[in-house]
C-alpha cells in the first residue's frame, strides 16, 4: 500500500525532540506500518477500542501480521512487530481514518478501560454511504 501521511505526528506545541522522533517514524516508514496494523486489528474486530485493539494486536498477532506482511508464516519478528500498546494504536487510529482505511464509530463502554471510548470500524473501498 502506498500512501502520503498528511496528519502531522507531532502538535505545534510540542519540543523539537518530539519533532524530530516524528520525523523519523516517519521517515524510516514505521508510522506507515503502524497504520497498517492498526488497519488490520479493526478489520479483524470491527467495533472496538483503542484498548480493546491493543489486546488483539496482543492475543491475535499472528493473525495481525498474516494480514500486514500478506503471508502465510510470518517470523517471529513480523509477527512481534505488531504487538502495538495502546498509546501506540490510539496515535495512528486518527491517520488510518484521514488515509480512509478506518472510520469512527460510536462511543460506549470500554470492556478494558471501562468507560466509554469511541469505536472504530473498517471502510470498505468502493463502497458508498
Amino acid at each position: 500500500m502506498t500512501r502520503t501521511i498528511e496528519t502531522p505526528a507531532a502538535r505545534a506545541s510540542d519540543p523539537h525532540t518530539s519533532h524530530a522522533a516524528a520525523d523519523a517514524m516517519t521517515a524510516s516508514g514505521w508510522r506507515r506500518h503502524h497504520q497498517d496494523i492498526v488497519t488490520a486489528a479493526v478489520r479483524l474486530s470491527p467495533g472496538s477500542t483503542s484498548a480493546e485493539l491493543s489486546a488483539v494486536c496482543e492475543r491475535r498477532s499472528l493473525t495481525v501480521a498474516r494480514i500486514v506482511y500478506d503471508k502465510t508464516w510470518p517470523n517471529r519478528d513480523e509477527e512481534a512487530s505488531v504487538r502495538l500498546d495502546r498509546w501506540q494504536i490510539a496515535r495512528r487510529l486518527p491517520e488510518a481514518e484521514t488515509a480512509e482505511d478506518i472510520r469512527r464509530g460510536e462511543a460506549r463502554k470500554c470492556s478494558i478501560k471501562e468507560r466509554k471510548s469511541l469505536t472504530w470500524w473498517p471502510v470498505v473501498k468502493g463502497a458508498h454511504a
